[in-house]
């Protein structure tokens, strides 16, 4: 696979815990910025399953970049996805601007975030973005950026949201097929993906 750069935007009080996590990968930089700012060919915004851009984040993006993005989305949803884009897909939509030239659009909740925490709702979205990014290559995105900021509802915490995005993108970031064989060992990393804190690694 070709090389691909990935930016986790970050909380400050954050950063140097999430930098300690992707550590071991090479392609992830770590900054405390606004994920607005942030040069790449792609923002992942975090989402629900019918496509408003209601509040935090994603009424950001919309208030900067049109709200004609919410309009596209909705239309996408209605006519690929029976009208829900399910937790672990996603949508790739062109913003027609310089900066950033794409979003991707993945649900982390299909409405609400109250309970999110129960799940590993972060790890599948990470794994639709990076899925759709691998099936669209004429799209040329060699830079994504997460914003771990928005991703912090219904109770996750910083470690958590940063441990699935990592699980989700060495999912599919890989240069040979993935085959899972074991259907106990998949269900303990699961659990594991559940964990709040920095209790062990």
């Amino acid at each position: 696979m070709e090389p691909m750069k990935f930016i986790v935007c970050v909380p400050p009080d954050a950063e140097e815990l999430v930098r300690y996590l992707f550590r071991e990968f090479p392609y992830v930089e770590t900054v405390a910025d606004d994920p607005l700012a942030v040069a790449c060919d792609a923002l992942v915004v975090p989402h629900n399953s019918f496509g408003f851009f209601d509040s935090g984040f994603r009424l950001r993006v919309a208030d900067t970049l049109g709200f004609g993005l919410q309009d596209e989305l909705r239309r996408r949803i209605a006519e690929a996805h029976d009208g829900e884009l399910l937790v672990g897909e996603a949508e790739i939509l062109p913003t027609g601007r310089p900066a950033p030239p794409c979003i991707i659009a993945a649900p982390i909740a299909r409405a609400g975030t109250a309970h999110l925490s129960a799940t590993v709702n972060i790890y599948l979205a990470a794994r639709g973005v990076m899925l759709a990014v691998k099936k669209n290559p004429a799209l040329n995105l060699r830079t994504i950026a997460f914003p771990l900021q928005a991703l912090l509802e219904g109770g996750v915490t910083a470690y958590a949201a940063a441990r699935q995005v990592r699980y989700g993108i060495r999912a599919v970031y890989r240069d040979k097929p993935r085959r899972v064989d074991n259907l106990s060992k998949a269900i303990r990393r699961e659990k594991d993906l559940r964990k709040l804190q920095k209790d062990a690694e």
